[in-house]
């Protein structure tokens, strides 16, 4: 018998979404879009013209580069069905920070092992297996923040 792994089926299961990562305000200042001083001016005008559209492309680079890099860039709960005949595998949209329940098809709860990190499921060795979990950055990191600004420049700028 082939010993493999596969993800059948997956469901976000969060709650209400958490805060995107990157502010109006962030978003605004990468932009340059405030604070700009005319030379015929003494005071900072203030530019909120674009304010929904700037909102709208936050939520759509998130969602886009998450599904480019297969992570999750805010909090998230999901509900994945799968097989872990070979054992060792990677439960998707990481960075994985909690386990919540391993359950089979018929809703027992089973005992489980990982990694060190979460990101790989060791044990149980076995077909269609129910693993909730909560996954996703408490604080995006730095380089990922980067990307965002990036792609919502570009998007802003060949809208």
């Amino acid at each position: 018998m082939n010993k493999y792994n596969l993800i059948i089926d997956y469901t976000d299961v969060t709650g209400s979404p958490a805060d995107e990562p990157l502010t109006l305000a962030e978003v605004k200042n990468y932009l340059r879009l405030e604070g700009f001083i005319d030379d015929s001016e003494s005071s900072s005008t203030e530019f909120d013209d674009d304010d929904t559209l700037i909102g709208e492309l936050i939520v759509s680079c998130r969602e886009r580069l998450e599904l480019f890099t297969g992570l999750s860039f805010i909090p998230k709960s999901y509900e994945v069905e799968l097989t872990n005949l070979a054992g060792y595998i990677t439960l998707p949209f990481g960075p994985v920070t909690d386990i919540t329940s391993v359950e089979d098809v018929n809703g027992t709860t089973l005992t489980y092992t990982t990694s060190n990190n979460l990101s790989k499921l060791k044990t149980p060795v076995q077909a269609n297996l129910i693993v909730t979990y909560d996954c996703g950055y408490a604080t995006l990191p730095k380089g990922l923040k980067e990307a965002m600004f990036k792609e919502i420049a570009y998007r802003y700028e060949h809208r």
